[in-house]
């Protein structure tokens, strides 16, 4: 994904961008990617009743009683913590570090104003903050002259843009879906931690063993100790 930010003349409207109906076909695309989250959220239940070796419809209930995106991470984080260790651990880390970006975008889409900037094949974002803010500054001005660098312009997606992005969140259910055949064990075990440690952008293996080394147990060579330094 390459979003751009929305920077052209003319398009401005009293200090804000004309909203208007979003382009369908991105519109239908930019649905589909916030629906596809809502299986990694599935994965991700079906993972934490495994870790939590119970039944998967009460973990279900409990997982989706819980309303902040932040506590039910640290309820997964929490379980795994305490039902995992050494390379189980390392690997469940690295998976979802990898749901991060995709969330992120998945968050904006979800969270943002859909704005049709006039730009052909095009979906704006602009966050409902930024034109409560600015909107707020035209109705307090008598000549409506409010300064339009002020604006944060929105962010411009294209088709590629949001293709992209669904199949970066379609990879992360699979990588949340193989997590769980790893924790599972039996068949497809080995398969998939080995393709686990194939895909995940941030090799668990030295990622841990960097935070987990204490100073003392390894001392560092002169350059690295320089390469410490402030």
């Amino acid at each position: 994904m390459n979003p751009q930010p929305f920077k052209k003349a003319g398009l401005v409207l009293l200090g804000i961008p004309e909203i208007k109906n979003a382009p369908e076909n991105l519109a239908l695309l930019a649905m589909r990617c916030i629906a596809a989250w809502s299986y990694v959220e599935c994965e991700q239940i079906r993972l934490l009743s495994n870790m939590l070796r119970s039944d998967y419809a009460v973990v279900s209930a409990g997982f989706l009683a819980i309303k902040s995106p932040a506590a039910r991470k640290a309820a997964i984080k929490g379980a795994a913590s305490t039902a995992l260790d050494g390379r189980e651990l390392d690997l469940f880390d690295a998976v979802y570090e990898d749901l991060k970006a995709p969330e992120r975008f998945r968050n904006k889409l979800a969270h943002s104003l859909w704005v049709n900037v006039g730009e052909p094949n095009t979906l704006a974002l602009l966050d409902p903050r930024e034109f409560v803010r600015v909107d707020a500054q035209i109705a307090q001005s008598y000549h409506h002259d409010t300064k339009t660098k002020d604006l944060k312009f929105p962010m411009v997606y294209t088709e590629k843009d949001l293709l992209d992005g669904l199949h970066e969140i379609t990879v992360a259910c699979g990588k949340v879906r193989a997590l769980g055949v790893v924790l599972a064990g039996g068949d497809g075990a080995v398969l998939a931690r080995s393709e686990l440690w194939r895909t995940v952008r941030n090799p668990p293996r030295e990622r841990r063993s960097s935070t987990q080394t204490s100073p003392a147990s390894q001392p560092q060579s002169p350059a690295s100790e320089s390469q410490d330094q402030p």
